[in-house]
């Protein structure tokens, strides 16, 4: 019989048997065995996770330092739609040792022209982040500082706040590098070519 699926990624419909299976995992305490972008995983699943900026969805989970290990002791996400062959595998009696993802302090900086724009940004930023320390130097400008386990994962968040955000100098070189590269790229689609130091 012919289908219909509206208002629904397909990709969301494929990942529903892997959610399911994935779910009587996490109540059953079992651990999962999959495979994740070619690489065999075996993994403690904790909880699933909906990322509503990017549309994906992820699963928490605990996995092992090294193949060899015998403890489960590394906090990791793993993107639903990349786990292939998921199958639940052993039962978890013992309690959790997890050594959760070192977390970094970011500081960005914000440009604005006028108190209406300031008030947007600063709406725009604690809708993204409510825990983010915001300062107004009174100069045009906002310096945010937040805290993050990987600042390139917040790149779709920053990119639409071009060309008005930068990295403030104690930052992660990659990031600001990363940000630099984004916007030559965007100018250069409309004929113009930067001169950035």
């Amino acid at each position: 019989m012919p289908c219909q699926f509206k208002h629904m990624m397909i990709t969301r419909i494929f990942d529903d048997d892997v959610l399911y299976a994935l779910a009587c995992c996490i109540a059953e305490r079992r651990a999962v065995r999959f495979r994740y972008r070619g690489k065999g995983v075996v993994a403690i699943p904790l909880r699933l996770i909906t990322d509503f900026e990017s549309g994906r969805q992820y699963l928490l989970a605990i996995r092992k330092r090294r193949t060899v290990s015998k403890r489960f002791t590394i906090a990791q996400s793993y993107r639903i739609d990349f786990m292939q062959e998921v199958q639940p595998a052993r039962a978890i009696k013992d309690q959790l040792a997890v050594t959760l993802s070192e977390r970094h302090i970011l500081r960005l900086a914000f440009r604005y022209d006028d108190e209406r724009g300031r008030d947007y940004l600063i709406y725009r930023i604690r809708e993204y982040e409510p825990k983010a320390a915001i300062r107004d130097d009174g100069l045009g400008t906002l310096h945010v500082t937040l805290e993050t386990v990987d600042a390139l994962k917040l790149m779709p968040w920053l990119r639409t706040f071009y060309p008005t955000v930068r990295v403030e100098k104690d930052g992660p070189a990659h990031l600001a590098e990363r940000m630099k590269i984004d916007i030559e790229e965007a100018l250069k689609h409309y004929g113009i070519r930067p001169a950035f130091p």
